[in-house]
């Protein structure tokens, strides 16, 4: 019994392990680039570096219990309906996992291609880090990466909504498509 006891702390030990050196290898540089990642969609499109390279990459950091995140959902479609172009990606980066968000965005559609259960993603590459090793992530979170994948707009809150629409103003003008 205590052999069996030891060997499962010994292998949650190591995954305990595993887990924070590669949250912490994922963490952006500081360097202000889009952090690498590989996500999954609803509807099973995957994004990749590679995929989305050279392309604007407007990304929102979302939970379906967050009464803001929620709120600003028609305003983000608003600016998806307005900008939405091949070499633009929108991507929503929801905490949630895929049944509780296919039963939310029923109610709530949402323009974004939307990446449910991306909490160690939303984790490892935009918290940032707290007291006594806590991270801090604060939600709704809205940001805009060029082309070249610097980050060109970081904005936490509803505000965020017209700091995005504000970026692509300038990128495209005030004319949609």
């Amino acid at each position: 019994m205590r052999k069996a006891v030891f060997i499962v702390w010994i292998v949650c030990a190591a995954c305990a392990l595993a887990a924070t050196a590669a949250g912490q290898a994922a963490r952006p540089s500081g360097d202000g680039t889009l952090p690498v990642f590989i996500a999954m969609t609803m509807d099973g499109k995957i994004h990749t570096p590679e995929s989305l390279k050279g392309k604007i990459v407007v990304l929102n950091l979302w939970f379906i219990s967050c009464p803001n995140c929620v709120a600003e959902i028609k305003l983000l479609n608003d600016v998806v309906a307005k900008y939405k172009r091949d070499d633009i990606v929108f991507l929503g980066l929801a905490v949630n996992p895929r049944p509780a968000l296919a039963d939310s965005l029923t109610k709530n559609p949402f323009s974004y291609d939307v990446v449910p259960g991306a909490g160690s993603l939303i984790l490892s590459r935009f918290s940032k880090p707290g007291p006594a090793g806590s991270s801090s992530i604060p939600f709704p979170m809205h940001y805009v990466y060029g082309r070249d994948g610097r980050l060109l707009v970081k904005v936490q809150g509803t505000i965020g909504v017209e700091a995005v629409k504000a970026e692509l103003e300038r990128q495209f003008g005030s004319g949609a498509k």
